[in-house]
């Protein structure tokens, strides 16, 4: 990881976003690229480097896109942070970002592992509402931990 750390802050600091695109380092710089680092700075537990990354994102006119938000939330989620997560999910729904599968189950995980039974029903309830399908991992991870 520390390797590619290094090859992201070189590409980054090569200029502003025009000289990015200027010098052809664009292509290398897309939402797959920085969603990899987001994934692999939250896998670390360098949260702090993860949301500055997002904030980078932005500035060299990457869109982030359904992974992005999907994996912040994640992070947000494993960190207690569930008001954040909702609001994440509010910015997805505003930018015309469609919540799916992914979206839901990684609230359920969390929801199964710190909130009260009556709260994940809620959220399934929630969920068959919105037209979201379900598979047998999301049914076994809300029900495994009653058994």
């Amino acid at each position: 990881m520390e390797v590619s750390k290094q090859l992201l802050g070189s590409i980054i600091t090569r200029g502003p976003a025009s000289d990015v695109y200027r010098f052809g380092i664009r292509r290398l710089l897309d939402a797959t690229t920085f969603n990899t680092f987001i994934n692999g700075y939250c896998t670390s537990g360098e949260i702090d480097k993860m949301f500055n990354l997002t904030m980078e994102i932005k500035s060299v006119e990457i869109s982030v896109n359904k992974v992005t938000y999907n994996t912040l939330i994640n992070v947000l989620c494993k960190c207690g942070c569930e008001e954040e997560a909702k609001e994440m999910m509010k910015t997805m729904t505003i930018q015309d970002f469609c919540l799916n599968f992914v979206t839901y189950t990684t609230l359920v995980t969390h929801f199964v592992k710190k909130c009260t039974f009556n709260r994940v029903i809620a959220l399934h309830d929630y969920m068959i509402l919105k037209g979201v399908g379900f598979d047998q991992k999301t049914y076994d991870t809300i029900v495994t931990p009653l058994l």
